[in-house]
């Protein structure tokens, strides 16, 4: 035999003793594999939803879905509501008992209202991702409510003394725009 064909016969010889025994093999106890899997942060909050990936800026964007369902709610309310007395003027609105001839300067007001709560009820999701939160989302929702509040009391009632506040909600939501930036 040459000596090639010895190593040749060791190695596959033991190699065959190795594989024999590795297969035979049978543990004492059963061996249970945990593997943990990294995932995603946006995959693991998935089932928690949104609140979970905010933290404590969460609530920001529940006061946007409450202020969104007002606007939504006084949006119906101004066009369904209010257009029925430009219609027909004479049919009496019994709910907040407006008179038949509503002017059409307060219902642009009261659009106008609408309009800035809306778009400012969508900044308003804006505010977790905001390098101060609590200054921009407090500023977004008090200006919001001056502003607005002030607006839709002046359209609905006439009250030409609220209306002197107004600016000061507008100049609140300028604010809350510019403290995104800073």
């Amino acid at each position: 035999m040459d000596y090639v064909t010895l190593v040749y016969k060791n190695v596959t010889d033991n190699g065959a003793a190795i594989i024999r025994r590795f297969y035979s093999f049978t543990p004492k106890e059963k061996v249970v594999e945990t593997t943990t899997v990294k995932t995603p942060l946006l995959q693991k909050c998935a089932h928690k939803g949104l609140r979970s990936l905010l933290g404590r800026e969460a609530y920001w964007v529940a006061a946007a879905g409450v202020f969104g369902a007002l606007g939504v709610a006084m949006g119906a309310y101004g066009e369904h509501g209010l257009s029925k007395h430009f219609v027909n003027g004479l049919k009496q609105f019994t709910m907040l008992g407006l008179p038949p001839d509503f002017p059409a300067q307060r219902k642009k007001v009261f659009d106008v209202a609408n309009k800035y709560q809306m778009f400012h009820s969508l900044a308003m999701l804006a505010v977790p991702l905001a390098r101060r939160p609590h200054i921009v989302g407090s500023l977004l929702a008090s200006g919001m409510i001056i502003f607005c509040g002030t607006c839709y009391i002046h359209a609905l009632t006439g009250n030409e003394q609220i209306i002197r506040f107004t600016p000061i909600g507008g100049w609140t939501l300028i604010l809350a725009w510019i403290s995104f930036v800073f």
